[in-house]
């Protein structure tokens, strides 16, 4: 009896979509040894297994919370940048 992959295990594609996250970010985590565990097939195909996302998705969590706070961050510091940029630019118009 032959099991199905596809039930048993996320691909790339489908574990970025479950966690929301990009591909890239998942390739980046392989390569510096974060992020969930994998499996690598003969093919070279990448593989997570669907039993360690429990894991994943509580750990998916503070990611979630740490990505926002990032783009909060960011934010704040391209609208202060953005008023720095106004106000030089008036204070140059108006010499």
């Amino acid at each position: 009896m032959e099991v199905s992959t596809e039930t048993r295990y996320f691909n790339e594609k489908s574990l970025a979509s479950y966690i929301d996250t990009s591909q890239h970010t998942l390739k980046y985590w392989r390569k510096t040894g974060q992020g969930p565990k994998f499996i690598t097939l003969p093919n070279g195909r990448i593989r997570y297994r669907k039993e360690d996302m429990g894991i994943v998705e509580e750990n998916n969590m503070c990611f979630r919370e740490y990505k926002q706070r990032c783009f909060d961050e960011a934010e704040k510091v391209i609208t202060q940048e953005t008023k720095r940029d106004d106000k030089k630019n008036n204070i140059n118009r108006t010499k």
